[in-house]
């Protein structure tokens, strides 16, 4: 297991990227080492997050599934900003009462088509600031890459991927809120 440590290319992104509090670098890094084709499996765990053990059961979920983000204690109403929820129109209307993924660890499978589409969508997503940081919306009402993460997914059908529940593997995360 390896990992690559790249800088972040801020000249080339979009302003709005370089506000960190949006997290849209987190899709960004995502889709930019799918690219790079090393591996066939993912892991994304954010720099709060830590382990209490191997990673074998997310990654036996990555293989069975082809995608894993644990479940957020929310719903994705409740931190997607409403001019968002209508942006997405219809086809996501059904999503809201939806479970919000926890974007802070985010696994897939690079020979499923279905979680390379929900990464490639999630990355194209977050270029756009109407959907990533609309005006008016804060850390109470919006979630930014992580809303755009889980209207993505449902709208791959990951609708019933059993055993999301985060408590249940060895990835702890907002461990930085517990150290402040």
């Amino acid at each position: 297991m390896g990992g690559v440590v790249k800088e972040l290319p801020r000249e080339e992104l979009p302003p709005f990227y370089a506000d960190m509090s949006t997290y849209a670098f987190k899709s960004y890094c995502i889709y930019q080492t799918m690219k790079m084709n090393l591996s066939e499996q993912y892991i994304w765990l954010d720099a709060g997050c830590g382990l209490s053990g191997s990673l074998d059961a997310e990654r036996n979920l990555i293989s069975r599934y082809g995608f894993y983000s644990p479940h957020s204690s929310t719903t994705c109403a409740a931190l997607t900003y409403a001019t968002v929820l209508d942006e997405f129109g219809d086809e996501y209307c059904g999503y809201g009462d939806k479970q919000m993924l926890a974007s802070g660890v985010v696994g897939f499978d690079i020979n499923d088509k279905k979680a390379v589409a929900v990464i490639t969508d999630w990355y194209h997503l977050t270029f756009k600031k109407e959907l990533l940081a609309p005006e008016w919306s804060n850390k109470e009402n919006h979630r930014q890459d992580q809303s755009l993460l889980s209207m993505v997914y449902y709208n791959h059908n990951y609708k019933s991927v059993p055993l999301l529940e985060r408590r249940l593997y060895n990835v702890r995360i907002h461990l930085n809120k517990k150290l402040s």
